[in-house]
Order: structure tokens, then C-alpha cells, then sequence
């Protein structure tokens, strides 16, 4: 407890006399004592393919009575956790509660799909309290407690999966590209859009195989190396950049031709040239006819 004094002069007229006197008037605010460590739990509860890592979520701890309690962390850290697994942040010099201050909402926030997202622990009209200055504690999903909770009692970060990306057009490359097919495609207005693979198949149901890659916010791709009169099919995958992934609607077939050349036909990319055969003369021989001269007889 720390004390304020405050001073206020009071005069009061009696009679003829001023009467002066100061109040000295004590005020006492309440402070918690600080706190060793507060061990705060959270997992990865993300879409598959999910990996938080780097320091991709912001933790606060908001003391709603007294911001100056507040703190800031980040996890998870140096560390990498696939979806289920998790770790614990620790949170220092926390206060205890004083009997009117030390509220704690812990807010976490990650950037999903429609920008930042924060999530309220215990809620956003709910607090947590520490009463002891010496304990360790622990927040999971049983609240407040002194003992380490398994992975299971985390709590849960949550992340939805990309954005749908829609191919808008997919055409054959023409005669400057043979064996090509262009991909072009729209990337909606996500915050976290990340790159997107070119999937190629022969048949619209698949299987589809990856033939590009490409980093926001490129949308366009030329396939190479496909083979003559064969129909291609495209779809897109957007990774998000915590590595979840939704494959998008399958494009309209575009067909690769046979492209012919005036010294031969390419088949496979490869130019076979014809071969030009050369027709023989003939020359012809000349006879010459004999004369005869008949005799005068006398």
C-alpha cells in the first residue's frame, strides 16, 4: 500500500476573525506485489498444413484496471509447432491481486485471412487474478492453476485456410509458345496470402501435379513442355504463409495442337525433317531410218 497526502486550505470567517487551518488528508491506493512468473499455455489449433513459427502470434496480457501492469510476448518464440503441439510463454513481473486491482484478460492475436484476429482468454468480460506473490502459474484450459498442464489443456490458437483462388482464364500459348498453355488467375483480398501452385492434369478429376510456383501477388503462368493434342486442365493451391493450403475450382480444358512446320511435323517438341526424293531422267535414243535407191534398168 503507498500513501498520498494531499493538502487543502479551508478559511472560514467568524465573526471578524479568519480562521486558516490546513487538512492534510491521507489517501491510500492499492498495489499488488509483483508476481514471480505466469506461464501462459497455447497450442496450434490451425487449419491442416498449419505451421506457426517465428513469432507469428502476439500475446497481451491486459491489465484492465491499471495498464501499466500490462505486458507484451510473442510465441511461439524460436521454436515451430505443427498443428497440436504447443508450448508454454512466460509472462514476468505480473501483479498480484490487490483486492481492487490486478484484473487479467490475456488477448492473442494472429493475421488470418481477414487481417488481425485477436481471441480473448478467458473472454473479452472475463478476468483472470493471481493471489500469491511466490507461486508459479499456469493458464490452460482449466483457468488459473499452479500445475503444469499437458498438451491437451492448452489453449488454442485458431487459423482458417486460404482463400479460394479462381483461375480466370487458361488458353494455349499460340505459335511463339507451342507446347505451352498460359494460366492466369485472381487473388482475393486476404491478408495473408502467401504463393500459388500451378496444378496440371489431362483429366479434370486429376491426379493434378504441381508445374509452378509463384509468390504473391504474381497471376500469371506459362506451362511449358506439355505434349501435342492433348486437353489440359489447371487449378490453383494458395499457401497462406503459416503453410495451410485449399486447392480452388478446376479450369476449362486447354488444348495443346500438333504444330506443323513446312520441313515436317513436331510431335514431341522435336522437328523431323522430311526427306525430298529426287526423281531419275530418262533420255531417250534416236534411230535413224536407211534409204534405199532403186535401180534404171535399160
Amino acid at each position: 500500500m503507498v500513501s498520498k497526502c494531499f493538502q487543502f486550505r479551508f478559511q472560514h470567517r467568524f465573526s471578524t476573525r479568519l480562521l486558516s487551518f490546513l487538512a492534510c488528508i491521507c489517501v491510500r491506493t492499492a498495489f499488488g506485489a509483483v508476481n514471480g512468473n505466469v506461464r501462459f499455455c497455447l497450442k496450434n489449433g490451425g487449419a491442416t498444413g498449419t505451421v506457426f513459427s517465428n513469432n507469428d502470434v502476439s500475446v497481451y496480457a491486459d491489465c484492465t484496471d491499471y495498464a501499466a501492469y500490462s505486458s507484451t510476448n510473442r510465441w511461439p518464440g524460436n521454436g515451430s509447432y505443427a498443428v497440436g503441439s504447443g508450448s508454454c510463454i512466460t509472462f514476468s513481473n505480473m501483479y498480484v491481486w490487490s483486492g481492487l486491482q490486478g484484473n487479467y484478460r490475456f488477448r492473442v492475436r494472429l493475421t488470418d485471412t481477414s487481417g488481425p484476429v485477436d481471441t480473448y482468454f478467458p473472454s473479452a468480460t472475463t478476468y483472470y487474478q493471481f493471489t500469491s506473490s511466490s507461486a508459479t502459474y499456469y493458464i490452460g484450459t482449466s483457468g488459473v492453476v499452479t500445475t503444469a498442464p499437458t498438451v491437451a489443456n492448452y489453449l488454442t490458437v485458431t487459423q482458417l485456410a486460404p482463400d479460394s483462388l479462381s483461375i480466370t482464364s487458361a488458353y494455349y500459348g499460340g505459335s511463339s509458345n507451342p507446347l505451352s498453355c498460359i494460366v492466369n488467375w485472381a487473388w482475393p483480398r486476404s491478408a495473408d496470402c502467401g504463393s500459388a501452385q500451378v496444378l496440371q492434369s489431362t483429366s479434370p478429376t486429376g491426379t493434378f501435379t504441381v508445374a509452378t510456383t509463384h509468390i504473391w501477388p504474381n497471376s500469371s503462368s506459362m506451362v511449358s513442355s506439355l505434349s501435342p493434342s492433348t486437353t489440359y486442365y489447371f487449378t490453383i493451391r494458395h499457401i497462406d504463409q503459416y503453410g495451410a493450403s485449399t486447392d480452388g475450382p478446376v479450369s476449362s480444358g486447354c488444348v495443346v495442337p500438333v504444330v506443323t512446320t513446312s520441313t515436317g511435323t513436331t510431335s514431341t517438341g522435336t522437328t523431323s525433317t522430311g526427306s525430298t526424293s529426287t526423281g531419275t531422267t530418262s533420255t531417250g535414243t534416236s534411230s535413224t531410218g536407211t534409204t534405199s535407191t532403186g535401180s534404171t534398168v535399160a
